[in-house]
Protein backbone atom coordinates (compact mmCIF):
# COMPACT_ATOMS: atom_id res chain seq x y z
CA UNK A 1 0.00 0.00 0.00
CA UNK A 2 1.59 3.46 -0.79
CA UNK A 3 2.45 5.76 1.64
CA UNK A 4 -0.33 8.50 2.30
CA UNK A 5 0.72 11.87 1.45
CA UNK A 6 -0.66 14.73 3.73
CA UNK A 7 -0.86 18.87 3.34
CA UNK A 8 -1.22 20.90 6.19
CA UNK A 9 -1.51 24.35 5.57
CA UNK A 10 -0.22 26.64 8.67
CA UNK A 11 2.55 25.00 10.75
CA UNK A 12 1.29 26.74 13.74
CA UNK A 13 0.21 25.14 17.28
CA UNK A 14 -2.45 23.34 15.52
CA UNK A 15 -0.83 22.73 12.29
CA UNK A 16 2.62 21.28 13.76
CA UNK A 17 1.08 18.86 16.53
CA UNK A 18 -1.21 17.74 13.52
CA UNK A 19 2.17 17.32 11.27
CA UNK A 20 3.48 15.05 14.22
CA UNK A 21 0.27 13.02 14.27
CA UNK A 22 -0.01 12.32 10.67
CA UNK A 23 4.23 10.99 10.92
CA UNK A 24 3.83 8.98 13.54
CA UNK A 25 0.99 7.45 11.81
CA UNK A 26 2.83 6.32 8.98
CA UNK A 27 2.45 9.49 6.43
CA UNK A 28 4.04 11.86 4.25
CA UNK A 29 3.84 15.44 5.40
CA UNK A 30 3.78 18.22 3.33
CA UNK A 31 3.62 21.61 5.58
CA UNK A 32 3.15 24.94 4.56
CA UNK A 33 3.13 28.45 6.27
CA UNK A 34 4.01 31.80 4.35
CA UNK A 35 5.91 32.68 7.67
CA UNK A 36 9.61 31.91 6.26
CA UNK A 37 11.05 32.00 9.54
CA UNK A 38 9.10 28.98 10.85
CA UNK A 39 10.12 26.65 7.76
CA UNK A 40 13.36 27.83 8.06
CA UNK A 41 13.54 26.68 11.70
CA UNK A 42 11.51 23.61 10.96
CA UNK A 43 13.83 22.77 7.81
CA UNK A 44 16.26 22.73 10.18
CA UNK A 45 14.79 20.00 12.10
CA UNK A 46 14.39 22.44 14.88
CA UNK A 47 10.94 23.13 16.92
CA UNK A 48 10.09 27.10 17.53
CA UNK A 49 6.67 25.35 19.97
CA UNK A 50 8.57 25.19 23.19
CA UNK A 51 5.74 22.16 24.33
CA UNK A 52 6.89 20.30 20.93
CA UNK A 53 10.26 18.24 21.47
CA UNK A 54 12.59 18.68 18.32
CA UNK A 55 13.77 15.05 18.40
CA UNK A 56 10.83 13.60 16.16
CA UNK A 57 11.17 16.51 14.18
CA UNK A 58 14.62 16.06 13.30
CA UNK A 59 13.95 12.36 12.50
CA UNK A 60 11.22 13.28 9.90
CA UNK A 61 13.13 16.19 8.20
CA UNK A 62 16.33 13.61 7.73
CA UNK A 63 13.32 10.67 6.60
CA UNK A 64 12.22 12.97 4.44
CA UNK A 65 8.41 12.37 5.70
CA UNK A 66 7.92 15.74 6.68
CA UNK A 67 8.80 18.53 4.61
CA UNK A 68 8.31 22.29 5.51
CA UNK A 69 7.50 25.04 2.74
CA UNK A 70 6.52 28.53 2.20
CA UNK A 71 5.89 27.31 -1.61
CA UNK A 72 1.96 27.44 -2.38
CA UNK A 73 2.61 26.47 -5.46
CA UNK A 74 3.15 22.94 -4.06
CA UNK A 75 -0.43 22.95 -3.11
CA UNK A 76 -0.79 21.52 -6.58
Amino acid sequence: MPQPLIGIVGLGYVGLPLVRAFVSCGASVIGFDVDQRKVDSLQQGKSYIRHLDSSWLQVAIESKTFRPTHDMSRLE
